[in-house]
């Protein structure tokens, strides 16, 4: 005999402490199972997958079982049933809906007309179920499914909340100390944490070949091959369109566009996600998630935030660039491009500190254009640029990268030549002094071969610190002006 006072008592006390989908449905599955005599299982709907909430009876080894997403033909039995009534299995069924010994018949959790869940009822008695115990299962079944439903919007508001709040924590903090790739970085690790895909991916566009280039990769798939890698470039549709592309299917989105088959046939990816970058009016980039052992569907909340994500990143690029251009502003000279005074004189301590503790050598050379009040008095100052720019090309060219090169003053330069000792540096210097000779400077037809003093100082030798060495290498400068000469000293 069902006592419905206490069914509706078990059933109160559980709406008001019902925020544990896994306790709701072990106590309500307990309801059920000792009314009916049976194992019962309640599984929740979650990505299209049921996974395992809770059970009565013997139903407990239903949970280790994973289950594949049921066909959308018993889908939409289970709706059409209303929960009215358990729905008789079908052969096929047990594959989405078991294991079960016996099971027989299956119970819809339902809201708003949207499936939510499942009960599974085991073998029933010889007699079968009375309209009274199909009843109490389905008044239970009614319950369930409005409460998990309720529980599914509180976690993804909470959900919404804490990413919101982290990504306003992340934003933060790359506004007052700029670190674009370090934040680029948490940024793809909380996407990809908090997303029904695995990964998540920054691409910037390259502008000259049309390519998104991989900056940041971050993921719980870390299997396979890394995603920034130069080789991992794409031609996309964003790229054009400028608009978001979700695809849950990604093999068809690669036969429509065959600029994904790379990301299809290469990282096997099943469902993907792209949300365009801008910085202004100007296409900057895209995110993009992913994910390679399942497909998913992408939920309209988690398109939402996926879409401010992309916002937030583009404001960060845009603050980004403008750090590199003051960066720039404060640390170059305007005309040559080459470092300024300030800058070099910074790095010149730095590499006397670098080249003390290693106890390796440094070559600082001092350099000075000759005349070029005369080239300016009878070319003009546009021909004295010329001259200047023209050698601040051929030291490029003559030094290597870890070399540091400067302009220090309107006819000045400064070198640093990192572990170099003074026979090396004159070879430095000796190529210099060939690619001004051989390519001089050009102005309205004019050819002028710049003419250049060169100082040099060696550390420790000839100095023990920045003023000492910038001291030795002026006056061996001024010495080599005075001999008229411009070859290595």
């Amino acid at each position: 005999m069902i006592s419905w006072t206490h069914i509706h008592e078990v059933l109160g006390a559980l709406s008001d402490n019902a925020s544990d989908d896994g306790e709701l449905a072990g106590q309500a599955s307990e309801l059920i199972a000792s009314y009916l005599g049976t194992d019962v299982v309640v599984r929740r709907l979650d990505a299209g997958d049921l996974k395992y909430l809770g059970g009565g009876g013997r139903a407990e080894q239903a949970a280790a079982r994973p289950l594949t997403t049921p066909p959308p033909a018993l889908v939409d039995r289970l709706l059409a049933g209303q929960g009215a009534q358990p729905l008789e299995l079908e052969s096929s069924d047990r594959d989405y809906l078991g294991p079960l010994p016996g099971a027989s018949s299956v119970l819809p959790l339902l809201s708003a007309g949207e499936l939510q869940g499942t009960v599974l009822l085991g073998s029933p008695p010889e007699a079968g179920y009375s309209d009274e115990q199909l009843a109490l299962a389905g008044t239970v079944a009614a319950f369930l499914g409005p409460a998990i439903a309720l529980n599914r919007r509180l976690r993804t508001m909470e959900k919404r909340q804490r990413r919101n709040e982290e990504l306003i924590r992340l934003i933060a903090a790359a506004s007052e100390a700029p670190n674009l790739r370090a934040t680029l970085h948490e940024i793809c690790s909380l996407v990809a944490d908090s997303s029904v895909a695995e990964r998540c991916s920054v691409l910037l566009y390259r502008e000259g070949d049309r390519r998104l280039a991989p900056v940041m990769s971050r993921g719980t798939n870390t299997n396979g091959p890394d995603r920034t890698t130069e080789d991992s470039r794409i031609w996309v549709d964003a790229v054009v369109a400028r608009r978001p592309i979700i695809a849950s299917d990604a093999s068809e989105l690669a036969r429509k566009d065959s600029a994904w088959q790379l990301w299809v046939e290469r990282f096997g990816v099943k469902s993907i996600a792209t949300f365009p970058i801008h910085t202004g009016d100007r296409f900057t980039g895209v995110i993009v998630v992913d994910s390679s052992t399942v497909p998913c569907s992408f939920p309209i909340e988690e398109v939402a935030f996926l879409r401010e994500v992309a916002g937030q990143v583009g404001v960060l690029i845009e603050q980004a660039d403008l750090q590199e251009r003051l960066r720039q502003q404060a640390t170059t000279d305007p005309l040559t491009q080459l470092y300024n005074r300030r800058y070099i004189e910074e790095r010149m301590s730095e590499e006397i500190n670098r080249s003390r503790r290693s106890s390796e050598p440094l070559v600082v050379l001092i350099l000075d254009v000759d005349h070029l009040k005369q080239v300016n008095d009878s070319y003009g100052h546009l021909a004295g640029d010329a001259v200047l720019l023209r050698l601040a090309q051929a030291l490029r060219a003559s030094c290597r990268v870890s070399d540091v090169v400067g302009r220090i003053a309107g006819d000045e330069f400064m070198v640093l030549l990192p572990g170099t000792r003074r026979e090396t540096a004159r070879v430095v210097i000796e190529r210099l002094l060939t690619s001004l000779r051989n390519e001089p400077a050009e102005v309205d037809g004019e050819r002028i071969v710049p003419k250049v003093s060169i100082g040099l100082a060696e550390f420790p030798g000839d100095g023990q610190d920045s003023r000492s060495l910038f001291a030795f290498a002026d006056a061996d400068l001024y010495r080599q002006k005075s001999a008229g000469r411009t070859t290595a000293p």
